[in-house]
C-alpha cells in the first residue's frame, strides 16, 4: 500500500456532499487530465467507521437495506476507517453498466451482478484526504482495494481524447468524465475541475403532472420539465418507454403529491406545435397535477426551437436526485 503523507488532518469518516461534474460539449485535452468512463448507476459514498458501515446516497439517505450485498462488502474491507466516493452499478451480459437493470432489482429481477465502483478516497485510517491532489488519492485507493471483489476500483486512464471517445462510443457507454490531476475534493461544488461529456441526449426531468388512465398502471402520459432560475418549465409529454414495473412504481407515488395547482410557470401554451409537444389550456384539463417531487430520467432526439423535446422516452425513476437541481443540460 502507498504510504499516507505526513500531517494529514485527523477526522472520523462522515457523510460529505459529493463533488459535482460540470457538463461540457468537448472534453478537455492534455497531460493535466485523467479520464474515467461515466458509469451508469447511482452515486453513493461508502463509509466504514469501526462497526458503523453505511452506503449513503448523494442526498444523505442510507442505502444499506436496498443494497445489502454492498453493505456487507463494505463491512468486510480490512480497514477500521474509510470513506469512498463511487457508483453503484449493475453490469449487463457484455459487462457494460445498465441503469435499467439497476432499477429492475426492485422489481423481481434476480440478476445480482451488482458492484460498487470506487473512484475516490476521501478518508483513510481517520485521516482526511480531501486536500490531497486527485491523482495521489487515486493511487492510494487503487493500492488498497482488493481486486475482483464487489467493491472495486474504477479505473482511470491517460489518453488522447478523440480516440478514447471513439472507443467509448463503440462500447455503448453513456459518456466520459475528465478530472484535473491536481484537483482537490471540493464537497458539493461544481468547479470545472471535474467535467462530464455525454455521448447521447439523456438527462433528468421533474414530473409535474400525469394523464390518468385505467390501463397499464394508472396513466398514459407524464408532463415533465426542468428548473431555470428557480422556476419549473414544461418540456414535454412523455408516453414511451414504460415497463409495467416502472408504471406501477410511478403510480404508487402519485397520490402523495397530487395538487390542484399546475407547477409549470410556462403553461398554458397558445398552440400544440408542429410536433404535438405543446400543451394548451384545453389539453391541460385532461391532466392531474403533481407537486414537483418526482425525478425521472429520459432520452430524446433533440430540443426543438420552442424548447420542447422530440421523441422522448422514459429510462428510469431517479429517487436519488434533488428535483431543484434538475436543470437543462
Amino acid at each position: 500500500m502507498r504510504k499516507l503523507p505526513q500531517n494529514l488532518p485527523s477526522a472520523s469518516p462522515k457523510f460529505v456532499e459529493p463533488m459535482q461534474c460540470k457538463l461540457v460539449g468537448e472534453l478537455p485535452a492534455g497531460k493535466d487530465w485523467v479520464y474515467e468512463l461515466k458509469l451508469d448507476g447511482y452515486r453513493a459514498l461508502g463509509m466504514k467507521n469501526g462497526k458503523n458501515v453505511q452506503l449513503i446516497s448523494r442526498n444523505g439517505n442510507n442505502l444499506n437495506r436496498r443494497y445489502p450485498e454492498l453493505a456487507r462488502a463494505l463491512t468486510e474491507l480490512p480497514f477500521e476507517a474509510i470513506l469512498l466516493d463511487g457508483e453503484i452499478v449493475v453490469l449487463d451480459e457484455q459487462g457494460r453498466p445498465s441503469f435499467q437493470r439497476l432499477q429492475d432489482l426492485g422489481g423481481g429481477d434476480t440478476d445480482r451482478s451488482i458492484y460498487y465502483y470506487a473512484f475516490d478516497l476521501l478518508n483513510f485510517h481517520g485521516r482526511d484526504l480531501r486536500k490531497l491532489p486527485l491523482l495521489q488519492r487515486k493511487e492510494i485507493l487503487q493500492s488498497i482495494l482488493p481486486k475482483d471483489r464487489i467493491v472495486r476500483y474504477a479505473a482511470h486512464l491517460e489518453a488522447e481524447t478523440d480516440s478514447f471517445v471513439t472507443e467509448v462510443r463503440k462500447l455503448g457507454i453513456e459518456g466520459v468524465v475528465a478530472k484535473r490531476k491536481t484537483s482537490l475534493y471540493e464537497s458539493g461544488k461544481r468547479t470545472g475541475s471535474w467535467v462530464k461529456f455525454k455521448l447521447d441526449n439523456e438527462q433528468e426531468f421533474v414530473v409535474g403532472g400525469y394523464r390518468p388512465s385505467g390501463l397499464y398502471g394508472g396513466f398514459d402520459a407524464l408532463l415533465i420539465g426542468y428548473y431555470e432560475n428557480g422556476k419549473l418549465l414544461y418540456a414535454a409529454k412523455l408516453r414511451a418507454g414504460f415497463a409495467d414495473h416502472a408504471k406501477k412504481q410511478l403510480s404508487l407515488l402519485f397520490p402523495k403529491y397530487e395538487t390542484q395547482k399546475c407547477p409549470f410557470v410556462n403553461l398554458p401554451e397558445g398552440k400544440v406545435g408542429r410536433w404535438g409537444e405543446g400543451l394548451t389550456a384545453e389539453n391541460m384539463e385532461k391532466y392531474t397535477w403533481l407537486k414537483p417531487k418526482i425525478v425521472i430520467r429520459a432520452k430524446f432526439t433533440e430540443w426543438t426551437s420552442s424548447n420542447h423535446l422530440r421523441h422522448v422516452k422514459f429510462v428510469a425513476l431517479r429517487d436519488d436526485k434533488n428535483p431543484k437541481e434538475v436543470v437543462r443540460e
